[in-house]
């Protein structure tokens, strides 16, 4: 042969020739990315940590037993198959030891008979369909034995030619199954098993079965499409004698005369949907006498449009008075409420009876204002009167009595009450002090609340303790000339407003956050008017802002969603204190004075959830001016010990309210 003719039958042969792709033996990934572009025999294994897997569309990955395996320790792996995983001789299409955090099929994965198995102690966290899974001979589409699954999302086809397509056996968890695809033959959940949500849009069937088999635990199944039986005497849901399901949600039925058919134990909640006088769901339930539950608990669902003086027919099937609680119930839906009656027709057949409309808009505003906005007002002036303690008045935390080490302790207890509605607490506080020099000390103190007395709609509790710090500067030692005072104070508190019924509204709970959190500069001039008394004329200025986050109600229909609420304030304030000494050992001491605030900004309240409600001010509420009193005692029992009685009054910022307070307390100093 000449040279030109091997060179062109070598161009030949790497363009053509070698451009052919013959099946060998799959690959061993461990760890690694890797796509598989070429068809393979033998096995797919993978290893170690973090395994990312793509199986191209056109491409087949076979074993007569287990395709593509996951070994033991082969965690936070990746599946994605555009392809054909596919198993013969009764084994496995993808045999789970490991971890797979997601396994996402387009292709087709089909086995003879486990076409996904999932061992006792592996965990698939995703599996994503939209392709097809099939098991051809039987035993199990998706067989979680043992294992846990996450959530099975499926918009393909899950299929296995007997029973069943997802079997969850051997102590094993599903906790969202969703399918919009095809599901056949038959889903089961054995005893001591648990699939926490099935959602249904599509279609579930089965041949020769019952088509959902529940020996376990079903928490919440929501049924928006089919759920078929097409075999003799079989059931679209059967239950075992010790199976639950917790709630299910149905709208087969009315549409297609196709009522859902329930053998066995009795779900504990049983919710019809209603899209329509022609769309609604229907069930018929049957040999649940001397079953563990007997009886249902009847609800519409939440998501149903009902219309006022309409009969829906046949919602129920198979039951007598003493099988149903619920025969009456109230619907919310936006600002509209529908009384309902669950009537008995005749038999064992029951309809859904639907009363006229009432708008519980007006209402439900009454109770806002009612409830809501005194709620809001006493939570925010609880804590506006805790940030008080560092304010320009006789009940100052502060520590002044020191000793060899400059030190200062007091220890003490404090009870404040609130009018209107009447709000009280008992606290426990503790007072450190240190002197620099001189001129200057620093405090820091700790307000601890041990009892808070509310009304039944507000339950306030503590988050944090009130605490705070203080710097004060005296131009003389023995304090009399100028004084300068720096603090802030903050808390954080809990909590549960309550708002009560009016007419047709509904009672609401709601779960908050309410902080506070103040600065404050005061000056004051110490003067000594005569021998035993010194007059103290003061002025201040508070930066203060209480914020209460916003919540959804919970326990009702329609809850309301309520927005942030923030108060802030700044205010100024004016007096004059004084000082008299009774005797050697006791003081008399005093102020008076008004605060006065510049700003005042607060937030509307602003409730979303029902058509038609109204923002409610607060500022119709403010009081800007306003008094403040104080009276305390000292005694003495050295020039570095003594216990102090003080008293207090102040209007609050929001009209009609108002807190006084009485503190006693023993400083020493160390």
């Amino acid at each position: 042969m000449s040279l030109k003719r091997i060179f062109l039958f070598l161009i030949f042969y790497n363009i053509f020739l070698n451009s052919l792709v013959y099946a060998g033996s799959c690959m061993t990934v461990r760890g690694t990315t890797e796509t598989i572009s070429a068809t393979c025999d033998n096995n797919l294994l993978i290893r170690n940590n973090g395994s990312h897997v793509t199986i191209n569309s056109g491409v087949t990955v076979k074993d007569d037993e287990q395709a593509v395996k996951t070994a033991t320790g082969a965690t936070n792996t990746t599946i994605i198959n555009n392809g054909t995983i596919k198993a013969t001789d009764d084994e496995y299409g993808i045999y789970n030891q490991g971890i797979i955090t997601t396994l996402e099929n387009s292709g087709t994965i089909t086995a003879d008979r486990k076409t996904i198995e999932n061992l006792s102690g592996s965990t698939i966290t995703t599996i994503i369909n939209s392709g097809t899974i099939s098991a051809t001979n039987g035993s199990g589409a998706i067989r979680n034995q043992g294992g846990t699954i996450g959530s099975i999302t499926n918009s393909g086809t899950i299929s296995s030619t007997a029973p069943s397509a997802i079997r969850n056996t051997n102590s094993s968890t599903i906790t969202t199954l969703t399918n919009s695809g095809t599901i056949s033959n038959t889903i089961t959940n054995n005893a001591n098993d648990e699939i926490t949500t099935i959602i249904n849009s599509g279609t579930i069937s089965s041949t020769n079965k019952d088509t959902i088999i529940n020996r376990g635990t079903i928490g919440t199944l929501t049924n928006t499409g089919t759920i078929n039986a097409s075999g003799a005497g079989d059931f679209d849901i059967t239950m075992g004698n010790n199976g639950i399901i917790t709630t299910f949600n149905n709208l087969q039925g009315k549409l297609n005369s196709d009522p859902v058919t329930f053998e066995n134990t009795l779900p504990t909640n049983y919710n019809i949907i209603v899209n329509s006088a022609n769309d609604y769901g229907q069930i018929e339930f049957s040999s649940f006498a001397g079953k563990t539950n007997t009886i249902i608990n009847f609800g519409v669902y939440s998501s149903s449009t009902l219309t006022e003086g309409t009969t829906y027919s046949s919602v129920i099937e198979g039951l007598g008075s003493s099988n149903i609680t619920n025969t009456t119930g109230t619907f919310i839906s936006g600002s509209e409420r529908n009384n309902w009656t669950l009537a008995n027709s005749s038999g064992t057949t029951w309809d859904l009876v639907v009363d006229d409309v009432i708008n519980i808009a007006p209402d439900t505003n009454t109770s806002v204002i009612n409830s809501t906005k005194t709620n809001v007002i006493t939570g925010i002036n609880n804590l506006l009167s805790v940030t008080e303690v560092n304010f320009a008045h006789m009940n100052t935390y502060d520590c002044d009595l020191f000793n060899g080490k400059n030190a200062c302790l007091s220890l003490g207890g404090r009870h404040t009450k609130i009018s209107n509605p009447t709000t009280s607490n008992s606290s426990f506080v503790l007072v450190g002090g240190y002197k620099i020099n001189k001129n200057l000390r620093v405090a820091g103190f700790y307000h601890k609340n041990l009892l808070h007395k509310t009304p039944s709609t507000f339950q306030l509790r503590d988050k944090t303790p009130l605490y705070g710090a203080l710097i004060v500067w005296n131009e003389e030692v023995d304090k009399s000339g100028y004084q300068i005072k720096f603090s802030n104070a903050y808390q954080l508190k809990s909590a549960i407003l309550t708002r009560d019924v009016v007419g047709s509204s509904e009672k609401g709970i709601g779960y908050t956050e309410i902080e506070a959190q103040s600065y404050i500069t005061e000056l004051q001039y110490n003067y000594k008017a005569s021998e035993n008394s010194i007059l103290i004329p003061y002025f201040a200025a508070k930066l203060s802002s209480v914020q209460q986050e916003g919540f959804t109600e919970v326990g009702l229909s329609s809850p309301l969603t309520f927005n942030r609420i923030k108060d802030s304030l700044g205010t100024i304030v004016s007096g004059l204190k004084f000082n008299i000494n009774m005797s050697s050992s006791r003081i008399l001491r005093g102020s008076a004075g008004v605060e006065y605030d510049l700003i005042h900004k607060v937030n509307k309240i602003e409730p979303t959830g029902i058509n038609g409600l109204s923002t409610v001010s607060l500022v119709n509420e403010f009081n800007p001016m306003r008094p403040v009193l104080s009276l305390a005692l000292d005694r003495y029992f050295s020039s570095n010990a003594k216990i102090t009685a003080t008293f207090q009054y102040q209007e609050l910022p929001y009209k009609s309210k108002a807190e006084s307070n009485a503190y006693i307390y023993y400083t020493f100093g160390l």
